[in-house]
C-alpha cells in the first residue's frame, strides 16, 4: 500500500471513530455527574455549570446537542423525565444524570 492511500485510510478511521450516534450522545448527556472529574471538590452550586460544560465538551451528535441546549428551558422535573424516557429509548439502563437532578429537587 502507498503512502498516500494509508493516509486516507487513517483519516477515514478517524472520521469514523468521531461519529457519534444518537445513542452515544445521550449516553454522554446521562454519564454527565459520573464524568465529570472537575465536578467531585466543588461548591454544589457550581457543580451543574462544570457538569454542562464537561458534557458540551464531550457531546458530537447534532441532535443529542439539540437535546441537551432544549433541555435549559425546561423545568427541573420536565428535565429528568425527559432524559429519562431518552435514555430508555436508547436502549440504557439508566441516566445518573436524570437521577441527580431528582435528588436535587427533593433537597
Amino acid at each position: 500500500m502507498n503512502g498516500k492511500l494509508a493516509c486516507v485510510f487513517v483519516a477515514a478511521a478517524l472520521v469514523l471513530a468521531s461519529c457519534q450516534g444518537y445513542e452515544k450522545g445521550i449516553e454522554v448527556i446521562c454519564q454527565g455527574p459520573i464524568s465529570c472529574a472537575e465536578c467531585a471538590n466543588v461548591d454544589p452550586s457550581m457543580r451543574m455549570p462544570l457538569m454542562a460544560r464537561a458534557i458540551e465538551d464531550n457531546l458530537s451528535n447534532g441532535k443529542a446537542t439539540d437535546l441537551f441546549g432544549a433541555m435549559a428551558a425546561m423545568s427541573p422535573a420536565e428535565r429528568a423525565a425527559k432524559l429519562a424516557a431518552e435514555a430508555k429509548a436508547a436502549g440504557l439502563a439508566s441516566c445518573p444524570l436524570a437521577d441527580y437532578i431528582r435528588q436535587e429537587m427533593a433537597e
